[in-house]
Order: structure tokens, then sequence, then C-alpha cells
């Protein structure tokens, strides 16, 4: 398969939506997103552990970019998958994917992924999530480091917010990691999540995700109205 260049498709902040339920699985298949929905398709293999078939079928029939993703039960995963499952799946749907997710404390289980991905020319994504409460400045630099440790391609930070000064530091960190060429993607949780992917985006997050039936974390946009407002808020 053809898959766009890295550095092109994270020259400007792209949305992603984010394919959870096996009820979204037909229309990709189909080809009938509307093009204007997104930038890229994460499919969620935990959640579609049992439609993995079908899943492959919509992979090799859209022409959008995508994004796998396996993750940890501890950081949102769904179906409590053993490292070895999720690996498995990973390795599966590798050659179909433009960008592969592993968090940050999966790092040392998937190694094979992530050589793989790197000589197969796939982005590599090391991510964290917390659902519980907002991390704190030492927790974000030590993610950060981590990331560049890896060599992966982007950091991912997702967590919840708390007050704006929660925000501020993800705007920091992403403003800083940005300006020296670094990519990052950054979102919020909560009753601040959806302020915070649109200022973030405007700060430099590369990747911005939404839903594109239902949302799967709370503070999300549908990703066809997180796609038309980042086209006004960064038009130039």
């Amino acid at each position: 398969m053809s898959r766009p260049d890295l550095t092109t498709l994270l020259a400007s902040p792209r949305v992603v939506a984010t394919v959870h339920r096996p009820e979204d699985l037909p229309p990709i298949a189909a080809d009938s997103i509307d093009p204007a929905t997104c930038d890229i398709l994460e499919f969620r293999l935990d959640n579609l552990r049992d439609h993995l078939d079908e899943a492959e079928s919509a992979m090799k029939a859209t022409p959008f970019p995508c994004l796998i993703t396996a993750r940890h039960p501890a950081e949102g995963g769904t179906g409590e998958l053993s490292a070895e499952r999720r690996l498995e799946m990973l390795k599966r749907f590798l050659p179909l994917a433009t960008l592969v997710d592993v968090e940050v404390q999966s790092l040392d289980e998937m190694t094979d992924v992530i050589e793989q991905a790197n000589a197969d020319d796939v982005g590599v994504i090391a991510s964290a999530h917390n659902f519980e409460k907002p991390m704190t400045q030492p927790e974000l630099e030590s993610i950060s480091e981590a990331v560049y440790e890896s060599k992966a391609d982007i950091v991912k930070v997702a967590m919840v917010l708390e007050t704006m000064l929660d925000l501020s530091s993800l705007l920091v960190l992403t403003s800083t990691l940005t300006s020296a060429g670094s990519h990052i993607a950054s979102m919020g949780m909560g009753p601040l999540g959806k302020i915070s992917r649109l200022t973030l985006a405007a700060a430099g997050s590369c990747l911005n995700y939404g839903y594109l039936s239902e949302p799967n974390a709370p503070g999300q946009w549908a990703a066809a109205e997180l796609k038309r407002l980042l086209a006004e808020i960064l038009k130039s």
C-alpha cells in the first residue's frame, strides 16, 4: 500500500476520527465517509476485537490514512486484553497503517511493533492518558523524555482538566515542543475538553481527536464539527 509522507501529513494540525464501534465499519468499507469528516481514521482494535475481519476490510477499502491502537486496559482499553493479544493485533494491522499508537508504559512490551513500524515507515505515537486527574508538570516532562528516548515520532498526552491552569500546562508543553520542532498531540478531557481541543490545536497539536458516530472519551467534538471549527480558527 502507498502511505502518505509523514512530514507532509503532520505539516498542519489534522483531525482524527475514532472508529470504535462495529456499526462504523460498513460505511468505511463502502467508502461512503465524507472526505470533509476528518483527515485520519483511528481504528480502536481493542473495541473492535470481535470484528477484526470487518475492520481489516474497512481499512483496505478506505482512502483515509489509518491509525491503529490497541489500548492498554489501564488507559481506557476495553476487553482487559493482555500485552500479547494487543501485540498480535497491532502486528496484524501494521501493514495497513500510516500511524500506530503505543502507550509510554507499553513501549518495552511493544518493541517488535515499534521496530517493524520504523522499518516500514509507519509513524509511531507514544501516548499517555489519565482519565482520573490532571498530570503534574514533572509527569508531563517525564513522558516527553521517555518519548524522546524511544525515538517515537509523536508524543500524545490526554488528561482530565479540572481548571484552566491544567489547560495552561498543556498549552505550555504543546507550544514548547512544537517550537522545538517536535510533534505532539495534546488534548483535555472532561468539562474543559472541548475548548482544550480547539486551543491546543491552535498551539500546534498535530493530531486532534473527535468521534465518528459516538464519543468514546469525555469532552470530544464530532470529528466533522472539529474539522470545520479548526479550519475557521486556523485559516490565515
